[in-house]
């Protein structure tokens, strides 16, 4: 998780460096056409960016944030900046406060068919038919989630007498993790993982509004 982030970092760093040579063009195209750009047009930008600047692989969630703020201040007159791209992904958690984070998660588990019922900022608890409950925890602000992150919630598990817990964060889990016997089943959702969910359901960032 912490090669991916630094990989995250440099490439949102060279797409800032080298926006402001790419905006003009945008924004004349947007001018032109009096619209955003299509879905042709942002592939475009993205091959630009790609083989102009040897950028590699384009942040491309980034890149659309980019874009978004350019429309809504060619074709709108708008200046207040956008956060989120086309979907919320986990590159976009990692700056998020804990009730957004809870929110995202919320949805995430509603995807799936889940009741969910907030507990606070750092916990929920999942409700299914013909299922036991589940008791989630949530971690968003330590890349490296250490042991006693885990025994709060191993704490919390008893005291809700769930036999069932997820641990969802935006990071990675430290070596010194040891799981007590007699806890009950706790899974570990590490960064990599909520990543991959968060791209296969692409949540619209709309549900840090609802």
């Amino acid at each position: 998780m912490a090669y991916h982030d630094e990989m995250v970092k440099v490439r949102r760093k060279l797409l800032e460096q080298y926006w402001p040579r790419v905006l003009p063009a945008v924004q004349r195209l947007m001018k032109q056409q009096n619209a955003p750009l299509t879905a042709n047009q942002f592939e475009a930008v993205c091959l630009w960016l790609q083989q102009d600047f040897h950028m590699g692989q384009v942040d491309r969630a980034y890149l659309d944030l980019l874009i978004k703020n350019a429309e809504a201040e060619v074709l709108y007159g708008q200046t207040t900046r956008a956060t989120f791209g086309r979907y919320v992904t986990v590159a976009d958690c990692e700056d998020m406060t804990a009730p957004q984070f809870a929110r995202v998660i919320h949805k995430l588990f509603e995807h799936f068919g889940y009741q969910v019922d907030p507990l606070d900022e750092s916990g929920l608890i999942l409700r299914a038919p013909m299922r036991p409950p589940i008791l989630v925890g949530l971690e968003v602000h330590n890349i490296v989630i250490h042991q006693p992150v885990i025994d709060h919630v191993i704490q919390r598990q008893r005291e809700h007498n769930m036999s069932h817990a997820i641990l969802v964060t935006v990071g990675r889990f430290g070596e010194d993790i040891v799981l007590p016997p007699g806890t009950g089943t706790i899974e570990l959702w590490d960064g990599d993982r909520l990543g991959a969910l968060l791209d296969r359901v692409r949540l619209d960032p709309a549900v840090l509004l609802s």
